[in-house]
């Protein structure tokens, strides 16, 4: 009687069990719906759990497997992602992805070495990706290693010359590799109605680059009302840390009718 009653068992959930695995999402559909979880639930325990399943049907599966190191990492769960980073490693995966991926992950968690010696493999393989240079460059510059990311920016520059991010970024670095700079400035003012005479201004400065920050000093000419006068100027830059500094500046004339007799600042800037 059991054995009948086994048998009769196994006919009927046959056909269910094939029903249901015919009926179940592909790879690329779990794929799908775990970016889904992901980025529009923020629901990263949900999407760890599919992209696991999408895994175990496409365990070769290359993209799907450095999506779940992005949110291992996303979630904080750096030994995880590692492991995860390492067997594609181990594979000798060399998609861009990846290492912007593994390498994003040790910078985020203060392994910069590790992450620019990633970065530097990737940029073998794709010498003209501008994620890699972007990401390189930051991380040479919050290390203070300036002329390895200048020669980064650079290079991402020659690729897109309206990087806007890039371009902020090589202005910042020009602060610190060029150590002296000299600029000349004249600006002319003509008044239709106002005044009888023209003015002059003429302003030459001097820059000098240090690793506090940045001193200019300023020698200022000017011819108003058809009097002359010289105004000299002492600005500082001094960095408080990789975001902040402070504007300092200090100024003394010898005719106050041009200039006013001394001028003083100290503003803190991001």
């Amino acid at each position: 009687m059991n054995k009948t009653f086994y048998i009769l068992f196994c006919l009927i959930a046959l056909p269910l069990s094939s029903f249901s695995q015919g009926t179940g999402l592909t790879a690329d559909e779990l794929f799908v719906k775990a970016r889904t979880q992901a980025f529009d639930h923020k629901n990263y325990v949900e999407a760890i759990k599919i992209t696991n399943q999408a895994l175990q049907q496409a365990p070769d599966y290359t993209d799907i497997a450095i999506f779940l190191g992005r949110l291992y990492t996303w979630s904080n769960q750096i030994d995880s992602a590692r492991t995860v980073f390492e067997k594609l490693n181990n594979q000798n995966v060399k998609d861009e992805d990846f290492y912007m991926a593994y390498a994003s992950l040790e910078y985020w968690n203060d392994q910069s070495n590790k992450a620019i010696q990633l970065i530097n493999k990737g940029i073998l393989h794709h010498p003209e990706s501008q994620d890699l240079l972007l990401l390189k460059t930051k991380i040479d510059y919050s290390n203070s290693a300036y002329d390895s990311a200048e020669q980064s920016v650079i290079q991402l520059l020659t690729l897109n010359p309206k990087n806007s991010e890039a371009r902020i970024l090589a202005k910042n670095i020009r602060e610190y590799t060029a150590k002296n700079a000299i600029g000349l400035n004249y600006n002319f003012v003509h008044f239709d109605k106002q005044f009888d005479d023209n003015w002059h201004i003429v302003a030459l400065s001097y820059k000098r680059a240090t690793p506090l920050g940045s001193i200019i000093f300023r020698t200022n000419y000017a011819n108003k009302f058809a009097d002359d006068g010289l105004q000299f100027e002492l600005e500082a830059y001094p960095r408080l840390s990789k975001m902040f500094y402070l504007y300092v500046a200090v100024g003394y004339s010898n005719n106050v009718s041009i200039f006013p007799k001394y001028r003083n600042w100290g503003i803190p800037l991001c």
